[in-house]
């Protein structure tokens, strides 16, 4: 009895000769265009942005993706029994090259068998999730880096992150069968990059790899908004976005932190802002419009929406601050400030009456830490004007200026911490770049001649007060280089400012004009907001997690 033929079979005619098969998949096929037959779909589909339709011809029940990342497969239960009975009661005959594209058509589906005989074990997931959630779990275990998880070999959590991170990178590098700019490639190193800086893990090629990762995902198109005459889905319209916007974030922060310029200007991108919606309000199966909630409402994602709006300014002052320009602008510093300032303005207060404890909790983490954020970039923009010109009214400004930048980081961490917002340890951004500012502005105090008309006078309870605190500090750090093998260099500029305390105290101004135009930091200014809380915010705690690769050399101006 004759088989019916399959469908992906072709009909040969009697008396024609019977033609090669195609080399190429049904959409490039079509197109007579060369396809490069990369799996689960080609680069020609996947940049014209048509990866979910790209098939090829014998290709039986292969799951729906987006470039490999979603699978809309059945999970288990009744079809996975349903499956194996099929596979089971079949059999199959593979020779030659049929049975290296048979194997590929199963791609992530576990079939093992003898002869002719092959058993359905379920499905899989992509090889790349298991190493994604590694990396997400390496990061989450930065909150408690001196936890002993191994009572026999008494290896902290730190240890073992350091062994995932590690096999993580390993098994991202030895992709060379995935294309550069595939999703799970890009997102895989993006999550590499943010659990080796969480837990100061090879941070000094943390600048590189970002620059190559914004290479890499501007060579996929990532940095160009997708037209809407492409066929994309919403929800992968709006992942590329967040996408995007985390490996942009990544570099700016890389670049802030080696001093070097960012990777990508303002001009170089076109990319819509983020939707400030839920997480479960995203589906991949929304065909329709996807509106996102005003910014004025708290979601999962208003952190990233709310520091999307900055990042022009943010962007701006990172080229100003590391350029080349040799010229000091003070109109350039002010109208960066503004801008900063403005941004300060816009962010919501949040304040629902309905919420609950944890939606407060939420909404003072938000603004506290957007507030951490734009008050690092406050005090590095001053101190890029400050360092080229140190006696003038207009150096006195920046000095004030990026002092109160200073205080203001200490008092949010302050707050954060009274809130049970966020562990001490993960006390991080600005927070060194902070304390280091007041070392450098105690030293500049003791080491000013007489009574220069741009000193700002700290008196010598203040000067013993911060001192203290340094001292506080230096034993935080050296806790974590014994923990981390990381922060020597913090150590060395504090360590410089600690000695500072044994010279005397500069004698005070009997010129009355001279004081006039002098700063000073007593009492009184203790009573304001930005110091209310800086003697209780600057606990031991609090610095157990900092950066160690700042660009710290314009300490020693």
């Amino acid at each position: 009895m004759n088989r019916p033929l399959p469908m992906s079979q072709r009909v040969v005619k009697p008396g024609v000769k019977k033609r090669r098969p195609p080399l190429a998949c049904i959409q490039c096929y079509q197109r007579k265009l060369k396809c490069g037959r990369e799996l689960p779909s080609c680069s020609r589909c996947s940049k014209a942005g048509n990866a979910d339709d790209c098939t090829y011809r014998g290709n039986k029940g292969r799951p729906k993706s987006v470039d490999g990342l979603f699978n809309d497969g059945p999970s288990g239960g009744a079809d996975g029994a349903a499956a194996s009975s099929c596979i089971e009661n079949s059999s199959t005959e593979i020779r030659g090259r049929h049975a290296t594209s048979a194997i590929r058509e199963v791609d992530m589906t576990h079939l093992e068998g003898q002869g002719n005989c092959t058993k359905f074990y379920g499905y899989s997931y992509p090889l790349n999730l298991y190493q994604q959630m590694l990396l997400v779990a390496a990061t989450a275990a930065s909150y408690h880096p001196g936890v002993c998880i191994d009572a026999f070999s008494h290896k902290t959590t730190h240890d073992h992150v350091v062994k995932w991170v590690e096999a993580a990178e390993a098994w991202v590098s030895s992709q060379s069968n995935q294309s550069l700019r595939s999703w799970d490639i890009l997102v895989s190193h993006s999550l590499l990059l943010i659990a080796k800086r969480a837990n100061f893990i090879k941070e000094g090629s943390l600048w590189t790899s970002s620059g190559t990762l914004v290479r890499w995902a501007m060579a996929a198109g990532y940095h160009r908004e997708v037209v809407s005459a492409a066929r994309i889905p919403l929800f992968c319209r709006e992942m590329r976005r967040r996408l995007w916007v985390t490996i942009v974030e990544l570099d700016l922060q890389a670049s802030i932190e080696r001093g070097m310029p960012p990777s990508v200007r303002t001009g170089d991108f076109n990319v819509k802002p983020t939707l400030n919606v839920d997480d479960e309000n995203l589906e991949e199966a929304v065909q329709d419009s996807l509106a996102g909630m005003p910014i004025t409402t708290l979601t999962n994602t208003s952190f990233q929406a709310l520091l999307y709006r900055s990042l022009p300014v943010r962007l701006r002052i990172c080229a100003f601050i590391n350029g080349c320009c040799e010229e000091a602008d003070f109109d350039k510093v002010l109208e960066l400030e503004e801008e900063l300032r403005q941004a300060f303005r816009d962010i919501p207060t949040f304040n629902n009456p309905q919420a609950d404890p944890r939606q407060h909790q939420t909404a003072t983490y938000i603004k506290s830490m957007l507030g951490i954020v734009l008050h690092q970039y406050m005090l590095l923009l001053h101190f890029h004007f400050l360092v080229q010109t140190t006696s003038s009214s207009k150096a006195l400004i920046c000095r004030r200026a990026r002092l109160e930048a200073s205080m203001k980081i200490l008092d949010y961490y302050q707050r954060l911490l009274d809130d049970e917002a966020l562990p001490e340890q993960a006390c991080r951004t600005g927070l060194i770049l902070a304390a280091l500012d007041i070392c450098h502005e105690i030293d500049l105090n003791n080491g000013s001649q007489g009574c220069d008309q741009s000193t700002i006078t700290i008196f010598p309870e203040i000067s013993t007060f911060l001192i203290a605190n340094v001292e506080k500090v230096l034993k935080i750090l050296e806790k974590r280089i014994s923990l981390t093998f990381n922060g020597l260099n913090e150590y060395y500029i504090t360590r410089q400012a600690a000695i500072r305390q044994e010279q005397p105290f500069p004698d005070s101004c009997d010129d009355g004009e001279s004081r006039g135009n002098q700063l000073s930091v007593d009492a009184n200014y203790m009573g304001s907001d930005i110091m209310t809380d800086l003697i209780s915010s600057m606990l031991p705690q609090d610095l157990e997690f900092i950066n160690d690769n700042l660009d710290l050399t314009f300490f020693h101006a």
